[in-house]
């Protein structure tokens, strides 16, 4: 026999929303309830949820592929190229986060509505944030040129200066291959770009520097979601029910490796010439027969 779900009303109390029992819970939200509030915190309450769902799924990337010690040489090297993959996607989508909190939290002056209602670890957040992004910071410097621009001339600049091997790792299926030079060289130019410090000291200062921004990020992130909801509790519809989920695995014991098993994708074919077709000759007249 299933087993019965007990229905917890939510939105009748905003306290009920702190959840501090370890469970999760699924609700919804009315759409016309939503679109019936003021449209500065509607777009927030979009805008930032989907910011902090994005930074939060970066965040545990790099969590579960920072496995580097006590590993084979090309998979410690691989999940490396992993690894900083995904910091320098964290950076950027951090650096775009501030520009929507300031953009509609500080100067929409919603902080002015929403500030007193912030939790002590939200507050703390928002703090962090708006000092961290009132001058430049490094996640600005990611973002314009390794995060989600490519900067060719800056790389093929910066080849001549680096002194690690450039090793590469090919294989039959391109999910395996991991170009490992290239990420030598890329870490490299990221690396001159925020300053002269040695780059072993600054690699590590900037990893922890992206992964705590991000935390206060988040923190801030779910604090105004729970005062929204709170200032606003008919947007629910019905009740909050908790999901059964299974015995969930500890977050530091996950790894996301990056050379596995993939003969149950196929890869593209490569044809040879003599399998590939005829080119029709263009602007060429065929000679008569």
């Amino acid at each position: 026999m299933a087993r019965r779900q007990r229905k917890v009303p939510v939105g009748k109390d905003p306290r009920r929303l702190r959840l501090t029992d370890g469970h999760v819970y699924r609700g919804t939200l009315s759409k016309d309830r939503l679109l019936a509030i003021e449209p500065a915190e509607r777009t927030l309450f979009l805008s930032l949820g989907h910011v902090a769902n994005e930074i939060n799924v970066l965040h545990k990337q790099i969590l579960w592929s920072a496995r580097f010690e006590g590993q084979h040489d090309a998979v410690s090297k691989a999940q490396i190229g992993l690894c900083y993959t995904f910091v320098r996607l964290l950076a950027g989508k951090i650096n775009e986060g501030g520009k929507v909190l300031k953009r509609s939290y500080l100067a929409a002056r919603l902080g002015l509505l929403y500030d007193p209602l912030l939790d002590v670890a939200a507050t703390n957040g928002l703090t962090f944030l708006k000092r961290y992004f009132s001058g430049s910071h490094r996640v600005g410097v990611i973002r314009r040129d390794f995060a989600f621009h490519y900067s060719p001339e800056k790389l093929d600049a910066t080849l001549p200066t680096v002194v690690d091997d450039l090793e590469l790792f090919v294989a039959s299926h391109y999910g395996n291959s991991m170009y490992y030079a290239c990420e030598v060289v890329a870490n490299r130019a990221m690396l001159d770009a925020l300053g002269e410090r040695p780059h072993e000291e600054m690699l590590g200062e900037t990893i922890q520097e992206i992964l705590l921004v991000a935390r206060h990020f988040m923190a801030f992130a779910a604090g105004f979601m729970a005062a929204f909801l709170g200032r606003h509790p008919d947007v629910w519809s019905g009740f909050a029910r908790p999901v059964d989920l299974p015995k969930l695995t500890p977050l530091l014991e996950v790894s996301l490796p990056w050379f596995t098993d993939n003969s149950a994708v196929e890869s593209p074919r490569r044809s040879s010439p003599r399998e590939s077709p005829q080119r029709p000759r263009i602007g060429r007249s065929r000679r008569p027969t």
